[in-house]
């Protein structure tokens, strides 16, 4: 259908980009059912290298297309299509090698049936349905109300920004099978949220300034000019600096949104990430047509926030603190980026600016100072 959808909107795209583009997503999710498996069976490197398979083919690939001149965007996507096959061909090895050596071992006894499998995964399968709507709506509602120009200018932000976001999703891999094993034991549970949203603070304000720093330096060597001076009416670091707050509140998230995917209840895992992606959309709706690429801004950073609350509102450990703490945290985060994105645009002094957002950002540590409060034992 999406393919079909994707020749009727744009017939002047070549038949071989839009076909990469549709095959991409759905090899990345045959991935999944083996990439779990090998999460499951304590085999997180050999998931992590599914990965690194996957970005060494695509970068190798992109380098010497690069290195012979190629501008094609169709020769690109081939390039990623088949730096996914790799992936899924290592994931679907290592998966079965895995499994079999577990079922050689423990018997046939520990395998669902196939109606019992079907009914497990069934909200995990909708909730990839959802996924590819957290995100994603900005640049497709950017090239149908704005202009393909700021399209791209925004993914070349949201590259640097997914670069981000590799360490909540590492993270929330961590955590995955530590909470799925402390489902049915409240306080155990309540104990590794504790422990694992320390770890996400301590980490939440080194992210943001080197985070901000790193890209800030090699934006302009990797991209072209247009994406850096403004032309297009803002920078990819603009846009980057801006998306950062986003980056902070999702890290906010991860132990909450850890505990919706491992609990007892999956559904309430889609209905959260539909919730998230009801927010974006609409916010997305709302606000690119009149304001652009700010628009697709505010709508990233909406379904970041909202993310972080539905998250906390459908856990069963909550917060586990003063509801104004996390609104104050998350609210601190948000102005740790919008001031200094006031000085770099010129509108108050650019070094005052920087120095408010890295004081800021250290919001997480002021209130869980996670080197000093000890977590004590669940009973």
């Amino acid at each position: 259908m999406g393919l079909l959808v994707g020749f009727l909107a744009w017939p002047d795209i070549p038949a071989l980009l839009l076909l990469s583009c549709a095959l991409i997503p759905v090899l990345h999710i045959f991935t999944y059912a083996h990439r779990s498996v090998l999460r499951a069976l304590g085999e997180a490197r050999q998931e992590a290298l599914v990965k690194v398979v996957e970005r060494f083919v695509v970068t190798s690939g992109y380098a010497l297309l690069l290195w012979y001149g190629s501008t094609s965007p169709t020769h690109y996507a081939v390039a990623f299509l088949i730096g996914v096959s790799c992936s899924l061909i290592w994931a679907i090895w290592w998966g079965e090698r895995v499994s079999r050596a577990v079922i050689d071992e423990e018997g046939e006894n520990i395998l669902l049936s196939p109606r019992e499998l079907l009914i497990s995964a069934l909200p995990f399968a909708v909730t990839l349905g959802i996924l590819p709507l957290v995100g994603r709506m900005e640049k497709i509602f950017l090239a149908w109300w704005d202009t393909y120009s700021s399209a791209a200018l925004f993914h070349v932000a949201y590259i640097a920004y997914l670069a981000g976001l590799s360490l909540p999703q590492a993270l929330r891999a961590a955590f995955l099978p530590i909470l799925g094993d402390a489902r049915n034991e409240p306080q155990r549970t309540l104990y590794e949220i504790r422990k694992a949203r320390r770890i996400c603070n301590l980490l939440i304000p080194p992210g943001m300034v080197f985070g901000a720093l790193l890209v800030w330096l090699m934006l302009p060597a990797a991209f072209p000019e247009q994406y850096n001076d403004g032309s297009l009416g803002m920078s990819a670091f603009e846009i980057f600096l801006l998306l950062l707050g986003g980056w902070a509140v999702t890290m906010l998230a991860a132990p909450t949104y850890v505990e919706v995917c491992a609990g007892a209840r999956p559904w309430l895992f889609t209905l959260m990430l539909a919730e998230a992606a009801t927010v974006g959309t609409v916010s997305a709706v709302l606000t690119i047509p009149y304001w652009g690429l700010m628009g697709a801004i505010i709508s990233s950073l909406a379904t970041a926030i909202s993310l972080l609350f539905f998250s906390i509102l459908h856990s069963n450990t909550g917060f586990d603190g003063p509801p104004i703490q996390i609104v104050a945290t998350a609210a601190a985060l948000l102005a740790a980026v919008i001031i200094p994105y006031l000085g770099v645009i010129g509108k108050v002094p650019l070094m005052l600016s920087v120095m408010i957002g890295i004081l800021l950002s250290l919001t997480p540590w002021y209130f869980e100072k996670p080197w000093v409060k000890s977590i004590p034992e669940a009973e």
